[in-house]
């Protein structure tokens, strides 16, 4: 029997990215549910239909892709914040209050039912903040407005069977070249080639002033597994002070006593943080890097995207990643069947002059979705659905913000009030003492049941918004 669903725990992994946009294909066109982990956010932004993530020890879905899941714990957080704000400014004013008055035999009883209060209302902590890498690489001045030239370069381990051949193209400062193509092309050969750590037929020229930092596959497997973390990053550069150091291992999320980890112990995500480490702790101007995503989660691969579009000298970067490769490259050198070819271009402009169409077979097709209707009964229906949002949503949007400047006013007055009670209390004004006294209470109730109204009212908004947003999205 065909299966209707699939698990599928980082299926990107080790793909080229002629497999990875067939396996997108595929994905798109399955008609049964798609359960998957990645890290590839291109990737998963086009295949899913609905986000699922693992934060604080909690699981939470959203329908839409990765962009609205984080806008959606952003605004989560955000709410959480501002009613921390809240609570944390009651919860002081109780506090003052109780300090102040649990002493005094004609205040002692509301200080007490203030501590009941304030006991009731427990603690809201405060968020944690999830560690993120956030670096940038350490720059080489150079006068060189070119800083590589190759003509005519060729190299194969059998020198029958060339990997690629007469390749010939400049790379100019500020600029980066991104090698692709299928797995077992000879895209890594090729780097190791420019990075000089093979010789080819040809000639590579390089400005006087260039200095090269080396991202390879090959270097993380020879790192020194008896080394720690601070050992090998020191490596790198043995004029580094201790405390540099230790601030490249705190970039790269190795705080404190992590940084004295063995390399030994290490899953294949951190060795890479540690490689990025020794790049960083190197100064260039010409970075080569070999698949510098794998093994990095997905806020690793936007840090590491910025540092390469932050960095001042020039890139060379063989990945599978298209959000990658839109973001980054200028120029490409296209691994097809017959060599390798330079393309002066993006990646963008190379899939619409040329494509990978001619290296995918057997892509599957989606089917066609059932048609709903024409276009303006979908257009009319799009505007009825919109309409009649806003005839829901308008009054509950009087209503939060009614409740919140209400709050906010009365909250205000009580801190005026309290203060009078600890006048009247000092004067020893039982008569005023007790008036306020009910004042205070009945403005505290008021509070209490603003707070549930905006309870309801944001929750209807919330869940109106949500139901609208699907009806326009099934259209």
């Amino acid at each position: 029997t065909e299966p209707n669903l699939l698990l599928l725990d980082e299926p990107t992994n080790y793909l080229d990215i002629v497999s990875l946009r067939w396996l997108g294909a595929f994905i798109r066109a399955f008609e049964g549910e798609v359960i998957l982990i990645t890290h590839d956010r291109d990737f998963m932004d086009s295949v899913s239909t609905h986000t699922m993530g693992l934060r604080r020890k909690n699981v939470s879905i959203i329908k839409g892709n990765s962009i609205k899941y984080y806008a959606h714990i952003a605004q989560e957080d955000e709410l959480y914040e501002k009613s921390k704000i809240n609570h944390d400014k009651k919860r002081a004013e109780l506090i003052d209050f109780i300090a102040r008055n649990k002493a005094r035999a004609s205040t002692a009883v509301m200080a007490q039912s203030k501590q009941k209060e304030l006991d009731k209302m427990g603690i809201m902590e405060n968020l944690e903040s999830d560690s993120d890498l956030s670096f940038s690489f350490s720059y080489s001045p150079t006068p060189a407005k070119v800083i590589m030239s190759v003509k005519d370069i060729s190299f194969g381990y059998n020198p029958d069977e060339p990997l690629f051949k007469n390749l010939t193209f400049n790379l100019e400062k500020n600029k980066c070249l991104a090698i692709i193509g299928k797995n077992g092309k000879g895209k890594s050969t090729l780097l190791n080639t420019l990075a000089g750590v093979l010789t080819p037929n040809g000639e590579i020229t390089t400005h006087p002033s260039t200095a090269i930092a080396h991202f390879g596959q090959t270097n993380i497997e020879r790192l020194n597994t008896n080394s720690t973390i601070i050992d090998e990053i020191q490596s790198a550069d043995n004029t580094q002070p201790n405390v540099k150091v230790r601030g490249i291992c705190g970039t790269m999320m190795f705080s404190g006593d992590d940084g004295e980890k063995k390399i030994s112990i290490l899953s294949g995500g951190e060795r890479s943080r540690v490689m990025l480490g020794k790049i960083i702790a190197t100064p260039a101007n010409l970075l080569f890097l070999d698949e510098p995503t794998n093994h990095l989660d997905m806020q690793s691969i936007d840090s590491l995207c910025d540092a390469v579009k932050r960095f001042e000298g020039s890139t060379v970067i063989v990945t599978h990643s298209e959000m990658l490769l839109r973001e980054l490259a200028d120029q490409l050198i296209v691994f097809r069947e017959g060599g390798a070819e330079f393309f002066n271009g993006t990646y963008d402009e190379f899939l619409e002059k040329i494509g990978w169409e001619d290296d995918i077979s057997d892509v599957p097709k989606a089917q066609k979705p059932i048609q709903q209707g024409s276009k303006k009964e979908q257009k009319q229906q799009r505007a009825e659905i919109i309409q009649e949002r806003s005839r829901l949503l308008n009054p509950l949007k009087k209503e939060i913000d009614f409740c919140e400047n209400t709050i906010m006013e009365l909250e205000e007055k009580l801190k005026t009030s309290h203060e009078q009670l600890i006048k009247y209390s000092n004067e020893g004004d039982s008569s005023k003492l007790m008036e306020l006294s009910k004042s205070v209470a009945a403005d505290e109730k008021r509070i209490e049941e603003l707070f549930e109204r905006l309870e309801i009212a944001s929750n209807e908004f919330e869940r109106i918004t949500k139901e609208s947003d699907e009806k326009l999205q099934a259209l």
